[in-house]
């Protein structure tokens, strides 16, 4: 049974999925998170989170508490891997690293390969907000006791053989607004004090290891003087009876290939439907159950903005409506968990996590093919590049075609990629529909495609070549 932990603050998401070792549990009892198979970092403004497995959060952790110890301290010092069990051990070749740059600005970067290998990172520069969130984020998983117990951190006083003479640490806070001084005067005093000890946070995380009951869009969002005007109805959606029987009758889709489809076709409905401005201020989350087709069969608002604003949501325009009544004609359930951001971009990902490794979409082999299409690709990016560049460094995108040129994908592989994908042709250019296609047997599938490495530079000269060469 996949165990989720989450951990959120307004401006961070820590997002674990693991396994169990216990065969048994007691009445009420959390169950035991003792493997990880997945952890996601989401941080506001992004539109896909940092990921990896226990490597990768094993260096987050250790770099972001490594570096509150350096902001507080003042002292720079060598980084150690948190205790996995084994016994502390250096940290060879930095995967995660934790940097300030001008502008009091943090840059978070991750080696996209295997740990310590050398190969495109991903840069995220985090604002001072969204630093101290994501170090309270890490601080509630080490306080959860009931979470990757084994992985621990101890954190000691910097040897004096690392210090050196360095402007004090009270000249480098710098007030994040007008008007909060106090917080930096607070951020002084509290490098000064001992180092307290970690408490169990107010609020437990959330465990997500049992199946939750679907309801409908109409009963999860009901009317009432909570709603928010200016909203309509779309129609009816199914009764939350038979949804309770769709879900107690109906198997659940475990295939990490099968549900990494089904969670590309929902983003995209939610993309292509989702076109009035949001009025909310923090994230709608919803519990959403898709048939093997890609239709939207239930859903279910998991907090209370999810329940007051769920008519501004595209969920109720998306949703699949029985006409003759009764219940959805389905074979098998995907469940996943939906997150609309109030800045119009939503966030979906499996509800359960994944099993294992999806497979890729299928590649297309054939040498004329690839050629055709590279040729197709070049020409309409170039035709539709009119943007004079400002940015200073390349942008670098994996892009994926379908055999009738459409693109079907693509994914930026920097951070100057995602900071200026706006002033690149790839988002009008982009056809999510063409990405997959529906088999006989119902269930939807990706369609083959050529992957190319395509840089914009910023002398306005467009590089394409073939993902694997030629």
């Amino acid at each position: 049974m996949t165990i989720q932990r989450q951990y959120s603050l307004p401006n961070c998401r820590l997002i674990l999925e693991g396994l169990s070792e216990q065969t048994t549990l007691g009445a009420n009892v959390q169950p035991l998170m003792s493997i990880l198979l997945n952890a996601q970092c989401y941080v506001t403004g992004l539109e896909q989170p940092v990921s990896g497995g226990l490597d990768f959060f094993q260096s987050l952790v250790t770099a972001v508490s490594h570096y509150a110890q350096e902001m507080l301290s003042g002292v720079r010092s060598p980084i150690l891997l948190p205790n996995n069990g084994s016994g502390e051990q250096p940290h060879q070749g930095t995967w995660v690293n934790l940097e300030a740059i001008p502008g009091n600005l943090h840059r978070l970067t991750v080696l996209s390969g295997e740990l310590g290998r050398q190969s495109a990172p991903i840069q995220v520069d985090l604002t001072t907000v969204q630093l101290f969130d994501l170090i309270e984020a890490v601080d509630q998983f080490f306080a959860d006791k009931s979470t990757l117990p084994a992985l621990t951190l101890s954190l000691t006083p910097v040897s004096k053989k690392y210090l050196r003479t360095q402007e004090p640490v009270a000249k480098k806070v710098v007030p994040l607004a007008v008007g909060v001084s106090g917080l930096a005067i607070a951020a002084t005093a509290f490098f000064m004090a001992p180092i307290p000890e970690i408490k169990r946070p107010t609020e437990d995380p959330v465990t997500q290891s049992t199946r939750n009951e679907i309801t409908d869009g109409k009963t999860a969002g009901s009317s009432g003087a909570n709603q928010p005007p200016g909203t309509a109805n779309s129609g009816s959606p199914l009764s939350a009876s038979d949804l309770e029987t769709l879900l107690a009758q109906t198997p659940e889709i475990t295939d990490p290939t099968r549900l990494t489809i089904l969670q590309q076709q929902l983003r995209n409905q939610l993309v292509e439907t989702w076109t009035n401005p949001a009025t909310f201020t923090e994230p709608l989350i919803y519990q959403v159950s898709v048939a093997k087709d890609g239709a939207i069969v239930g859903y279910k608002a998991e907090n209370d903005a999810a329940r007051d604003y769920v008519e501004q949501t595209p969920l109720s325009q998306i949703l699949y409506k029985q006409t003759g009544g009764g219940t959805t004609p389905v074979e098998e359930i995907g469940l996943f968990k939906v997150v609309l951001e109030p800045n119009g971009v939503p966030e979906v990902s499996p509800y359960r996590g994944l099993t294992g490794r999806p497979s890729p979409p299928p590649e297309i082999q054939d040498p004329a093919m690839v050629e055709t299409l590279f040729k197709q690709l070049r020409d309409n990016l170039i035709d539709e590049w009119k943007t004079t560049p400002t940015f200073q460094r390349d942008l670098i995108y994996k892009v994926l075609v379908t055999e009738d040129g459409a693109i079907a994908d693509y994914e930026p592989q920097n951070q100057p990629a995602r900071d200026y994908l706006y002033e690149t042709p790839l988002r009008q250019l982009h056809q999510p529909s063409a990405a997959l296609r529906k088999n006989s047997d119902g269930n939807l599938a990706y369609v083959p495609v050529v992957s190319y490495r395509v840089v914009f530079t910023p002398r306005q000269v467009l590089e394409v070549t073939p993902w694997n060469g030629w």
